[in-house]
């Protein structure tokens, strides 16, 4: 991380999700909020195994206390999370959306958000 050259202003790493294929199949696979954490769809349902863990230890001490070797573990306190593979076929996925959001568009509904985003 740099440091910021003004006072006052810090930089902060921060991590995202990537959506390759932009708002496609966007009812499926939810989104999150800005905590990170899985709000809808399958980021929701798969929250507990995309997000990092702590990482724990099983330690051995010695009589006084002290921890004993970790095998170049030390200092490791997160795990990465894990990723989920999807089989959605993406032109099928394309073909639904795109046949569900023509009558939407010639109807104009006075309610459509609630289902579809406009």
């Amino acid at each position: 991380m740099r440091k910021a050259e003004l006072p006052g202003v810090h930089m902060a790493a921060e991590y995202t999700r990537l959506y390759p294929n932009g708002p496609l199949a966007g009812q499926v696979l939810g989104f999150t909020g800005i905590d990170g954490k899985g709000l809808e769809g399958l980021e929701s349902e798969f929250e507990k195994r995309l997000a990092p863990s702590k990482a724990r230890y099983v330690v051995q001490r010695d009589a006084s206390g002290r921890r004993l070797h970790l095998d170049g573990r030390e200092g490791a306190d997160q795990i990465d999370g894990l990723d989920v593979a999807l089989t959605l076929d993406t032109r099928v996925q394309h073909a639904a959306e795109t046949a569900l959001s023509r009558p939407l568009k010639n109807t104009r509904p006075r309610r459509e958000s609630w289902w579809w985003p406009t």
